[in-house]
């Protein structure tokens, strides 16, 4: 069983965001962290009292003790350029199509994800656009037309993809 002790200030590093920490071998207890890797989350905006690790937990693994993320939303009626920030966008073009621009896959890290969804029952067209020749699914925007649909796209570095 791991000893206890008490992290303060002066034990923290502060890391880049995007930054991936792999664990070490601290001592025997701790032997089956080796090779793990913990990803600093990619916003560094993200405020550090949200995300904790417990490293002494009674099983020996890293276990994320923040529970469930709170989400950044955004919304308009109006067009709209996600911003690398932004996770969940809800858009109601209830007086006509309007267009959610991706942001350039340059901004982003791999494995970004953004949900938008539409928020009302009009048949009015939200296009979500690729930031300048950049495609989702391959092609340079798609639409979404059908009540309260929604569409989850990832970037992979190079595309975006529906997921």
């Amino acid at each position: 069983m791991p000893t206890t002790a008490t992290i303060t200030a002066s034990d923290l590093t502060t890391f880049a965001a995007q930054t991936v920490i792999q664990s070490a071998k601290m001592n025997t207890n701790f032997s089956i962290w080796r090779g793990h890797n913990l990803p600093v989350d990619p916003t560094a905006s993200a405020a550090a009292a949200t995300k904790t690790w417990d490293v002494g937990s009674a099983d020996y693994r890293w276990r994320n003790v923040y529970g469930s993320p709170v989400l950044p939303v955004a919304s308009t009626t109006a067009a709209y350029a996600l911003l690398p920030t932004d996770h969940v966008f809800a858009a109601s073009p209830a007086a006509g199509t309007i267009t959610v621009t991706l942001p350039a896959l340059s901004s982003v890290p791999a494995g970004k994800i953004y949900v938008i969804k539409k928020t009302d029952a009009t048949v009015n067209e939200i296009v979500i656009d690729g930031s300048g020749v950049e495609t989702i699914d391959g092609t340079t925007s798609v639409g979404l037309f059908s009540p309260y649909e929604s569409m989850t796209v990832i970037s992979n570095g190079s595309a975006w993809y529906s997921i």
